[in-house]
């Protein structure tokens, strides 16, 4: 077998691996977490998009044309056009908006593996590919929805581009590496950080090489500064500048204080391992001193892009980043090329110094190092891949509660209301966005008395959702009196009173899980099952007992 089929079957590997790993937990219902928050905003984004036409990111359920001031504009407005497209071809599932999310991670894995190939070889393209698959962060977000992984996806098509570029200067390269830089500023805020090592390389490379080189800087320029100008005109025309302004100060807080660096780095020990952490700083060590020697080439600027990108990110965005920890996920990409490159280095290294069989001792050091660093990868990866599911993409949450009790509340709540119907959410009801996808209803927060106030027609539409356990006195005087002439349904203590019926019936279930799944369907769903609905007298009971004399 040759290197290169070796090299085929090793890829292939990886990508079979990557796929099989992703799929765990795909089917799961949206619960409390990165996961289920991510999965209920984007699929709200794609379904507003198929029902009404928006190419813009409406983050509210509606059935009404969408309002300028529900839309979402804190991030570039790309990426719940995948989420569109997967809803599309597999319909309205859970699964339809994680495999969005795992396209974009396959795409990265794919055009990393390219891009290695091309410009380190084919045995540096399967090892590239075999680490980014293992990288605990890429375990953690393979199926996630998010910005990041489009954007290093279009980021590393870039490079495919602008690598070929430098070595042909035909424009028709050009055109695709410029392309490729204005569809990465489409996703994410990062593609722009790593701007400003690629402008320095187009910028110098102008002045040494001459010819049609200097011509790509401004061109370059035009292809990342369009994005965003039309990014922060769409903001502008919809009056969405104070919220961007309030988001990034949300975002910024915080100093960069020791317990700043304490927690960064405990993010990167959970995100990367302490073995690849640790040789992505010891190959920033070595890029700088490439640098310093004049020995860099051009594609050392891949790698250098992505982590001048996370690291400006991390310091910018600090209290962002450390919330959200897959901001941390271009890492991934620095951490593959490192142990590439370290793998590279180190085995020429001792070749020379060794002279005889050369060949032979180049190889077991490679082979030393790479077992040395992905061995001890590997424990924290199958962590990571266990945690992740049971935490729904929220590593450092504690106490962790999935509420996996609202799905098929939430459930109940859309099976008894009409699109066009409103629900009103008590502040005793905590609404986020994974219950949003469930609901797919228009909702509006409101007070006990507020609802009681309602006019009749706006009743005709209404349902009310409360906890009836944590009202206060009064709420609980005012529900009262509705549940006299309205029936209610109760799920697991969540309360739903339609407003639109007359009758004081209540009907009283709770979650269960599924007593029989088979291991197909524990493996697509992860640890947390579809909940089914049971009768529940006791809790009926309960109820007449605490609301009944509340008349």
């Amino acid at each position: 077998m040759t290197t290169r089929h070796a090299a085929l079957v090793l890829l292939l590997c990886s990508g079979l691996a990557l796929f099989v790993t992703g799929l765990y937990g795909i089917a799961s219902p949206f619960v409390a977490g990165h996961y289920g928050y991510h999965g209920g905003e984007y699929s709200t984004r794609a379904r507003n998009t198929i029902r009404h036409g928006s190419i813009l990111p409406v983050n509210e359920i509606t059935f009404s044309d969408p309002k300028p001031e529900s839309l979402y504009l804190h991030h570039p407005v790309l990426t719940h056009h995948l989420v569109t497209l997967t809803m599309t071809l597999l319909g309205d599932h859970e699964y339809s908006v994680r495999a969005a999310g795992l396209l974009g991670c396959f795409a990265c894995c794919l055009l990393l593996a390219r891009v290695m190939w091309v410009h380190w070889g084919p045995l540096q393209a399967a090892l590239a590919a075999a680490t980014f698959v293992i990288v605990p962060i890429n375990v953690w977000f393979a199926n996630h929805i998010d910005p990041g992984y489009p954007s290093i996806a279009a980021l590393l098509a870039f490079f495919l581009f602008y690598l070929r570029w430098l070595k042909t200067a035909r424009w028709r390269d050009a055109a695709g590496a410029l392309f490729f830089a204005a569809l990465a500023g489409g996703f994410e805020w990062s593609p722009y950080l790593a701007a400003v090592p690629i402008f320095l390389h187009a910028f110098w490379t102008g002045i040494e090489r001459r010819g049609r080189f200097p011509a790509f800087v401004p061109l370059y320029c035009v292809a990342v500064v369009l994005p965003l100008a039309a990014h922060v005109l769409i903001v502008w025309r919809t009056g969405h500048i104070p919220e961007m302004l309030e988001s990034y100060g949300v975002r910024t807080t915080g100093g960069l204080s020791r317990s700043f660096y304490q927690l960064s780095y405990e993010h990167g020990v959970a995100m990367f391992g302490q073995p690849l952490l640790f040789a992505g700083g010891l190959w920033l060590l070595l890029v700088i001193g490439r640098l310093v020697s004049k020995r860099a080439q051009a594609r050392d600027l891949v790698g250098v892009s992505f982590a001048f990108a996370l690291l400006v990110y991390i310091h910018v965005f600090r209290q962002g980043a450390l919330i959200h920890a897959y901001r941390y996920l271009y890492g991934g990409i620095v951490c593959a090329i490192a142990v590439c490159d370290l793998t590279e280095t180190l085995s020429s290294v001792v070749a020379a110094r060794v002279r005889a069989r050369a060949v032979v001792v180049r190889a077991v050091v490679a082979a030393a190092v790479v077992v040395a660093i992905l061995g001890a990868t590997l424990p924290p990866a199958y962590s990571a891949w266990l945690e992740s599911r049971m935490k729904n993409g929220s590593p450092f949450l504690e106490p962790y509660n999935p509420e996996t009790e609202k799905v098929p509340f939430a459930q109940l709540a859309h099976d008894q209301s009409r699109p066009g119907d409103v629900l009103y959410l008590h502040s005793s009801f905590p609404y986020w966005m994974e219950t949003a996808y469930y609901f797919d209803r228009d909702t509006q927060s409101a007070s006990l008395p507020a609802v009681v106030a309602l006019p009749p027609e706006k009743r005709i539409r209404a349902l009310l959702i409360c906890v009836p356990a944590a009202l206060s006195q009064e709420d609980r005087r005012l529900l009262a009196g509705l549940a006299q002439i309205h029936p209610v349904r109760l799920v697991s203590g969540y309360l739903l009173l339609d407003l639109r019926r007359a009758g004081g019936e209540v009907h009283a279930e709770v979650a269960v899980a599924p007593e029989h799944r088979t291991m197909m369907t524990r493996y697509f769903e992860g640890p947390y099952p579809h909940m089914l609905r049971a009768p529940d007298p006791m809790a009926e009971k309960r109820y007449a007992e605490e609301f009944g004399d509340q008349r």
